[in-house]
């Protein structure tokens, strides 16, 4: 689990994010980017909604393997944004690697329009 101030944890956090952020689409997720005024600060968050499954047990599990995934890989992630994960419904049924590939890819595709 990511520590708490890591996390977009406040409805009013996410609702900005969705507002202010940037697109960036993949094939198992996609991610809303957008700046935050701490540039050592990096929070995450991640959204899967009931279309993507219909049973709780499913959504949770999606849910912890991309924060897995995020906490493992949280010190190569650059600073100063704040990142909502929106999940396809691809991502049903695959394993870890494949979730933490998929991040990795798409955290690499973001660090390039950063800069």
């Amino acid at each position: 689990m990511l520590r708490k101030e890591n996390r977009l944890s406040q409805r009013s956090d996410i609702l900005r994010v969705k507002e202010e952020g940037k697109l960036i689409n993949a094939s198992l997720l996609s991610l809303l980017v957008c700046k935050n005024k701490d540039k050592e600060l990096k929070r995450f968050g991640v959204i899967v909604s009931k279309k993507i499954s219909k049973r709780a047990v499913d959504r949770n599990k999606i849910k912890r393997l991309i924060m897995e995934a995020l906490r493992i890989n949280l010190d190569k992630i650059e600073g100063g944004s704040e990142i909502l994960f929106l999940v396809r419904k691809n991502i049903l049924g695959k394993k870890y690697d494949e979730v933490e590939k998929e991040i990795k890819k798409v955290l690499a595709i973001k660090d390039k329009i950063d800069k």
